[in-house]
């Protein structure tokens, strides 16, 4: 939450590469020249790696970590501008007993119109949870990743996140309370998420695991997100419904603030829904389960023109210009595949398509028509198949991959009709019929 300065306008609080920033300009104060730029380098790199930068500044900095921390978060009240908090307020004004924050600092407490009243939770409070469960409940503050009062207990590295959550179904966690809790509301309760980017991959994953034990039966849950982090969100396939807003600041402000009017009105998941796009079969897609690594992909270049020309001037099936990366396992033919989509999606205005052959495309599919929009949020699973599989069956100027391919015969009631005109992509360590290979060798050592 954009929470500023009554004095300077500024933000009063980093965002996560502004805090490792300012670490790495503390451990440069310090004489920690190697340390610093350590740290540098890794919120550098793409993706960055935040919480291994977290966790070398925590050892570097040793003792100052947590003085380093109260300087950044532990903010005074009197200092924010009182029209800031409007985003905060309307949280609020949604009418939840409980908030959940993985922020350290004290805004919701601040925004909260009985602040004298409310509980706070700092990562797992198991008396104050095991009441709450119980319907005895009021306006609470949950800190699931500690806050700013308690700095030595703050999650924020690694070791940190193993503690509140497993690695898999058989590592013990410390917070049990607050695992089960977690858990426990995302199959009773309706979330929305504001302002998270999701970047917490452990987070992520209970909401994944939460889903799959009770077969797609909890929920629905939506999340607030910025028009240019929809597609790189999409991808990552959560089980949550994505709502856009333009730009942090006002455009989110006022989105919130419509669907508190709406939730006056109708206390139901139908006043989140009611902002959506409306449901459109045509809806553009580039939902990709990958990242792009651009330069750091060496020695291909050859096989990434390859495919394009084969696709744009190769000799057209019945199914549309084909193309296959292939060779043996190891040869990066995915990675290639993935710097494939993000360098010529321009040139698909009616988007790319990805699936994994090897996996159940039919779920894959699914989940691509909820994601893109192409149904109403509450459509049953069987219109969102049909809708996807005509899409994908029918439209010309997208791109179709098909990723680790094993046999045709997996894919052939997926493929276009003949009317269409797409471009079809395959990874895959066998030939295929009907698809010309760029094969991809071994790389030597000067390349």
């Amino acid at each position: 939450m954009a929470v500023t300065s009554k004095n300077t306008g500024n933000r009063l609080f980093p965002s996560w590469t502004e805090l490792l920033e300012r670490a790495a300009d503390r451990l440069r104060l310090e004489n920690k020249v190697t340390d610093s730029t350590y740290v540098s380098s890794a919120i550098d790199i793409v993706p960055p790696d935040y919480l291994g930068a977290a966790r070398h500044a925590r050892q570097a900095l040793g003792p100052l970590w947590h003085q380093f921390l109260k300087e950044q978060f532990d903010i005074p009240a009197d200092a924010v501008a009182e029209a800031s908090l409007r985003l905060a307020k309307d949280i609020w004004s949604m009418g939840s007993s409980l908030v959940v924050t993985t922020n350290y600092d004290n805004v919701l407490r601040w925004a909260c119109p009985v602040s004298r009243q409310v509980e706070v939770w700092d990562i797992e409070a198991p008396v104050e949870m095991a009441h709450f469960l119980q319907g005895k409940a009021k306006p609470t503050i949950w800190h699931l990743h500690g806050q700013i009062s308690n700095a030595a207990n703050i999650i924020l590295t690694p070791d940190g996140y193993s503690l509140l959550y497993p690695d898999d179904q058989n590592t013990a966690t410390r917070y049990k309370a607050a695992l089960a809790t977690l858990r426990n509301q995302f199959v009773a309760k309706n979330f929305l998420f504001v302002g998270w980017s999701f970047a917490d991959v452990s987070f992520g994953s209970q909401l994944e695991e939460v889903v799959k034990i009770f077969a797609g039966a909890s929920g629905p849950h939506y999340a607030l997100v910025p028009k240019t982090q929809l597609n790189a969100l999409a991808a990552r396939n959560l089980p949550v419904e994505l709502v856009p807003f333009d730009d942090f600041g006002k455009p989110l402000d006022d989105l919130l603030a419509k669907i508190v009017s709406l939730v006056g009105v109708d206390p139901t998941p139908s006043a989140i829904t009611s902002t959506l796009p409306v449901a459109n079969p045509q809806n553009y897609t580039f939902l990709i389960p990958y990242r792009e690594k651009g330069s750091q992909v060496i020695g291909r270049e050859d096989a990434l023109k390859a495919v394009r020309k084969q696709l744009v001037e190769g000799r057209r099936t019945n199914i549309g210009h084909t193309a296959a990366f292939q060779g043996v396992g190891g040869l990066g033919k995915t990675q290639l595949a993935v710097e494939y989509c993000y360098r010529f999606k321009t040139e698909y205005p009616h988007g790319v398509i990805w699936l994994n052959a090897d996996q159940d495309i039919d779920s894959q599919l699914i989940n691509i028509a909820e994601k893109a929009g192409w149904v109403p949020p509450n459509s049953i699973n069987s219109l969102k198949l049909l809708t996807a599989k005509q899409r994908l069956r029918s439209s010309s100027q997208c791109l179709l991959v098909f990723d680790n391919l094993i046999s045709v015969d997996r894919i052939k009631d997926y493929l276009p009709e003949a009317h269409a005109s797409p471009h079809i992509l395959i990874t895959s360590r066998l030939n295929h019929p009907g698809f010309e290979d760029v094969a991809l060798e071994i790389l030597t050592p000067a390349e």
